[in-house]
C-alpha cells in the first residue's frame, strides 16, 4: 500500500493506550497497513470502507495517562490533519454499567485539579466535551441497537452502549472505598466510568480547531469487583466491544457530515512563476483562438458547461494535446506528484512529494527531462526565486527551507507551520508563505531570516500582490455552523477587504490580485461542480464554469503570472482557459492521464507548456505551441 490511499479520503486518527486495545482496532482495517515514524512515534495507516464513505485510518498507541494522550494526539494532528479523532479502549465501571458494556463519553472530568488549603483539599474539576456531532450520531446508534454486529470477539454477555460522562486522572482507582473514589463520588457523581487518558486527549483536540473528537470505552472491570484474573479475560473483550462501536459510527458517517478542516499541506500553490513575464504568446494565441469556442458567458447570461462545446473536439484530437510527453518522477504515496514549478528561465522544472512516505523535491532538465538532483526532506510547496538562484520548499515537518540552486545546498530552515501556498513578493527578496493555521510569514531570502508574521482569519489558500504593492491573500473562513466562505484579506493592512459567501475550495488568486477563482456549487460528497471567476477590482463575476468530473477540492486551478491563461483541473483532464475583461473562453482540453488522477499543475514561464502531475507519480507535458498542428 505504498501508493494505496486515494488522496481524497478523509482521515481519522484512532488513539489507544494499550496493545490489546490497538489490536482490537486494527482488526477492523482493510488490507496491508503502512508503518510511518514521526519523531520517534510509530503509526500504522490503513483504510476502512463504510457504507457511506471510505476513511483513511491512522493508528497510534499513546501509552497510559492524560499527558501522553494529549501530546501524541497533537503530534498526530500536525502530521496527518485528521477530520475525526477517536480514543478507543477500556475503562473501569463506576455505576450503571456492566462488564462488556460500552460508554461513549460526552464529557470527561479531570478530578485531580484542585487547591490544597489549610481547610483541606478543594476540587476545581475541569471538563472537556466530545464532539456534539459525533455524540449525536452515537445516540442514534445506541437507539438503533445494531452496533454489536460488528464485534469480532464477543464475550458471554450482550453488551449495552450508553452515552454518559467519565472521569480521567493519573491514579488507578482500584477500590470503591478509596479516597479518590470518594472524591469522584462527591464531585463527579454522574460519571459512569473511570479511565486515565480522556481529559488529555480532549484537550489535544480542543486546541486544534475543526477536529471532531470522541471517546469510546469498553468496561473491563468494576470498582466494586476488581480482579486481575478477570482483567485478562475482560480487557480484550471490552476493547473489542469499544472498537466495534467506533467503526459502526464511522460506517454511518460521511465526510459531508463533519465540519470542513484544512488538510495537511495538500493544496496547490496558485501562481506559477514570479519573475517578469516571458510569454511567447503569438503562436499560442493565433493557433488556439482559431480553434476555440467560448463556453463561458458573463454572470448575467445563461451559462454553459464544457461538454456543450463541439468545436473543442478538433483541438483535443491533435497528437500533442491528446498524447503528452510523460515522465515517471518516482514520487509515490497517495498524492504522487504533489507540486510542480518551473524556474523563471524555463530551463528547470521541480516536482515535490508531500507524504509521510515521500517528502523529496526532484529537479529536472525541462528540455531533456533528465534528472539533475534529488533534495531530501524537501516537499510541498516549492517555488523558485525570480532570479532562479534560490529554491524554497516546504517539508512534512512544517518547515520552510532555502536551497542554493548553484550547488543545491540548504542555507536556511525555519518553522513555518502547515504551508498551503507560497509567493514571491515582486521587486523584493521576500519569500511569502501561507499556512492552514492562517499564519502568513515573510522571510528574507538573501540572509535567511523571518521578516514578518501576521495571522489571517482562516487557512490561506493563495497569495498575490495588488497594484499598491500590498500582499493580498485568499482566505478560507469557517463559520460556527460549519459552512465556509472565501474572504480577500490584505496582509499589509491586516484586514479583510472583501467576502464571497458563495465561494469555497478550490481557490486560486492571480499574482496581481485581480482575478479570483473559487469553487461554487458542490455535490453531495462536497466536491465542487462549478467554478466562478471574479474580477476583484471591479468585484464583477466574469463567468461560471461547470465541471464534468471535478478534481478533489484541494487541487486548485493555476493562473499564469499575466493573469489571462488559466489551467483548471478535472480528475483526468486539464481545461485550458483564457480570461479577458469581458469573460472566459475555453481554449482546449488536455488529456492522456490513463489511470492517474491530477494532483498538481503548472504553466511554463513562456506560456507554451502545461505540466500536470498525477497520483501515480507521473508528470505529463503538453506543448501548446503546436495546437494548430
Amino acid at each position: 500500500m505504498s501508493r494505496g490511499f486515494r488522496r481524497d479520503n478523509p482521515v481519522v486518527v484512532i488513539c489507544t493506550a494499550l496493545p490489546m486495545e490497538y489490536r482490537a482496532v486494527r482488526e477492523h482495517l482493510d488490507g496491508t497497513l503502512v508503518e510511518h515514524e514521526e519523531r520517534g512515534t510509530l503509526y500504522e495507516a490503513g483504510t476502512f470502507v463504510g457504507e457511506l464513505d471510505t476513511w483513511k485510518i491512522v493508528l497510534v498507541e499513546t501509552g497510559a495517562g492524560n499527558t501522553s494522550a494529549g501530546v501524541e494526539l497533537e503530534r498526530a494532528i500536525s502530521v496527518f490533519a485528521p477530520q475525526v479523532v477517536f480514543f478507543v479502549g477500556v475503562a473501569g465501571g463506576r455505576k450503571d454499567v456492566g462488564l462488556g458494556d460500552v460508554v461513549i463519553a460526552n464529557w470527561v472530568y479531570d478530578y485531580e485539579s484542585g487547591k490544597d488549603t489549610e481547610y483541606g483539599y478543594i476540587p476545581r474539576t475541569r471538563s472537556y466535551a466530545s464532539s456534539h456531532r459525533l455524540v449525536q450520531r452515537s445516540n442514534a446508534i445506541v437507539r438503533q441497537g445494531e452496533w454489536s454486529r460488528r464485534i469480532r470477539h464477543r464475550g458471554d454477555v450482550t453488551p449495552v452502549a450508553i452515552v454518559k460522562p467519565v472521569v480521567a486522572g493519573a491514579k488507578v482507582i482500584a477500590h470503591e472505598g478509596s479516597p479518590v473514589a470518594e472524591l469522584v463520588d462527591r464531585f463527579c457523581d454522574d460519571a459512569v466510568a473511570v479511565e486515565m487518558e480522556g481529559h488529555g486527549f480532549l484537550y489535544g483536540a480542543y486546541v486544534n480547531a475543526g477536529v471532531e473528537p470522541l471517546i469510546v470505552r469498553g468496561i473491563s472491570d468494576l470498582l466494586t469487583d476488581k480482579n486481575a484474573d478477570a482483567d485478562r479475560y475482560w480487557q480484550p473483550v471490552a476493547a473489542a466491544h469499544a472498537a466495534a462501536f467506533a467503526f459502526e459510527l464511522l460506517n454511518q458517517l460521511r465526510r459531508t457530515d463533519i465540519a470542513a478542516r484544512p488538510a495537511r499541506p495538500r493544496r496547490r500553490h496558485d501562481v506559477v512563476g514570479a519573475g517578469p513575464a516571458r510569454w511567447r504568446k503569438t503562436v499560442l494565441r493565433a493557433a488556439v483562438v482559431a480553434a476555440c469556442v467560448a463556453v463561458f458567458t458573463p454572470a448575467s447570461a445563461p451559462l454553459a458547461g464544457i461538454t456543450e462545446v463541439p468545436a473543442v473536439e478538433s483541438v483535443t484530437k491533435t497528437p500533442v494535446l491528446g498524447e503528452p510527453v510523460v515522465l515517471d518522477t518516482g514520487h509515490f504515496g497517495s498524492l504522487g506528484v504533489a507540486e510542480i514549478d518551473y524556474s523563471p528561465d524555463g530551463r528547470f522544472v521541480v516536482t515535490s512529494g508531500n507524504e509521510v512516505f515521500d517528502s523529496t523535491t526532484r529537479i529536472w532538465d525541462a528540455n531533456s527531462l533528465a534528472s539533475i538532483k534529488v533534495l531530501p526532506d524537501a516537499g510541498y510547496p516549492a517555488m523558485f526565486s525570480p532570479d532562479g538562484k534560490t529554491l524554497v520548499t516546504g517539508t512534512y515537518d512544517s518547515e520552510v527551507r532555502f536551497w542554493n540552486m548553484t550547488d543545491y545546498h540548504e542555507f536556511g530552515t525555519f518553522f513555518a507551520g502547515d504551508l498551503t501556498s507560497m509567493f514571491w513578493r515582486p521587486g523584493t527578496d521576500a519569500a511569502v508563505g501561507g499556512s492552514s493555521s492562517g499564519r502568513l510569514q515573510q522571510w528574507n531570502s538573501t540572509t535567511p531570516s523571518l521578516r514578518r508574521s501576521v495571522r489571517a482569519p482562516g487557512p490561506i489558500e493563495a497569495i498575490g500582490s495588488n497594484a499598491a504593492g500590498d500582499l493580498v491573500a485568499a482566505v478560507l473562513q469557517v463559520g460556527l455552523d460549519g459552512d465556509s466562505h472565501v474572504i480577500v484579506w490584505n496582509a499589509t493592512t491586516v484586514r479583510a477587504v472583501d467576502r464571497f459567501d458563495e465561494l469555497n475550495t478550490p481557490v486560486a488568486l492571480s499574482a496581481d490580485a485581480t482575478l479570483l477563482v473559487g469553487g461554487a456549487a458542490r455535490d453531495s460528497a462536497g466536491i465542487p461542480r462549478e467554478l466562478e471567476f471574479w474580477n476583484l477590482p471591479r468585484r464583477e463575476r466574469l463567468a461560471t464554469m461547470s465541471l464534468d468530473t471535478p478534481a478533489a477540492s484541494y487541487v486548485s486551478p493555476v493562473i499564469h503570472e499575466d493573469g489571462d491563461l488559466v489551467a483548471v483541473p478535472e480528475r483526468q483532464r486539464v481545461n485550458l482557459l483564457r480570461v479577458t475583461d469581458s469573460g472566459v473562453e475555453l481554449l482546449a482540453h488536455l488529456t492522456g492521464f490513463a489511470d492517474g488522477e491530477i494532483t498538481s499543475l503548472a504553466i511554463s514561464p513562456d506560456g507554451t507548456t502545461v505540466a500536470a502531475g498525477d497520483h501515480t507519480g507521473r508528470l505529463l507535458f503538453w506543448d501548446l505551441a503546436t495546437v494548430n498542428g
